[in-house]
């Protein structure tokens, strides 16, 4: 049902029969209504009436002085619904969003997620933003050695420390806005960590030089020959490549997969043989690529 949703008033009308049915068996503090809400939220599918309820909920929580699991999860829902919040109800919700953000650890994953929400839709306060950028920029490299905990995804809240999240958040970030050379530089500090990998492509591949690289039309040889000795950097460039090939209109694409394979047979370089291919079969791959689960909450 999740899937099925969009902005129309059949779908508005949709939420508001499956929130009174979750409320009348359950109430509304159910972990399972919050991740329909947000589903909701994400497709501007949230109707008038369960909109005024959260608003109501959100007043009610920034009023008091003392916190409630529920308040984060309003926080939550609210965030990846704020295309729908009027104007003059935004400044509550960001506040109940700082409120619950501040009773948690600065790396909490539903800050992370909020603030995420928030960018993907040009909603991010300059604060939430650099508080982004600046817990990005002390992310250690990743270690295929100490992959970490990866926390499975859960439909209600979930306080995860990390660093993950906030890289997440950088990249999704930047493929809504422009980002600063610095910020584009963290995110190709992390590019090789498998978990974020595909985000972070997303994100870099909107900016110069990539949102405007045609080098199937000369030479992709060319372009990746300018790291001989970087095994990393001329893979990143590869597999960038490979997601600006996917972006293109499906004629296109397949013209420019043709003319790597073309330039790939007539390539004695090795190493640059293995980039040519590899961008033609990672380029296909991303065409039809499907948002893990698990990172639908953050994209």
């Amino acid at each position: 049902m999740k899937a099925t949703l969009d902005a129309s008033p059949a779908s508005q009308a949709i939420v508001e029969e499956v929130y009174k049915r979750f409320v009348g068996l359950g109430g509304s503090e159910q972990s399972d209504l919050t991740a329909f809400l947000i589903a909701a939220a994400d497709q501007q599918a949230l109707p008038g009436a369960v909109m005024n309820t959260l608003l109501e909920k959100a007043t009610d929580a920034v009023a008091r002085d003392d916190g409630a699991f529920m308040d984060t999860e309003y926080a939550r829902i609210l965030a990846h619904g704020m295309r729908q919040v009027t104007e003059p109800s935004r400044p509550l919700v960001y506040r109940l969003i700082d409120m619950v953000a501040a009773r948690v650890t600065p790396l909490a994953s539903s800050t992370a997620e909020m603030y995420t929400a928030l960018g993907r839709q040009g909603l991010a306060t300059p604060a939430m933003v650099q508080k982004i950028v600046a817990h990005a920029a002390v992310a250690p490299p990743y270690r295929p050695e100490e992959p970490g905990v990866v926390s499975e995804p859960l439909p209600g809240m979930a306080i995860v420390v990390g660093y993950g999240p906030w890289l997440k958040a950088l990249a999704v970030l930047g493929t809504a806005q422009p980002l600063p050379q610095a910020a584009i530089e963290i995110l190709e500090e992390h590019a090789n960590d498998p978990t974020l990998r595909d985000t972070i492509l997303r994100a870099l591949v909107r900016h110069p030089p990539w949102n405007k690289e045609s080098c199937w039309t000369a030479s992709c040889g060319r372009t990746l020959r300018a790291f001989p000795d970087d095994a990393a950097k001329r893979q990143l460039v590869s597999d960038l490549l490979a997601e600006r090939l996917a972006g293109l209109p499906r004629g296109e694409c397949l013209a420019a997969i043709e003319a790597l394979h073309k330039e790939r047979e007539s390539e004695t370089e090795p190493e640059i043989r293995i980039a040519l291919g590899l961008a033609a079969i990672n380029a296909q791959l991303a065409r039809v690529r499907v948002t893990p689960l698990g990172d639908q909450l953050f994209e």
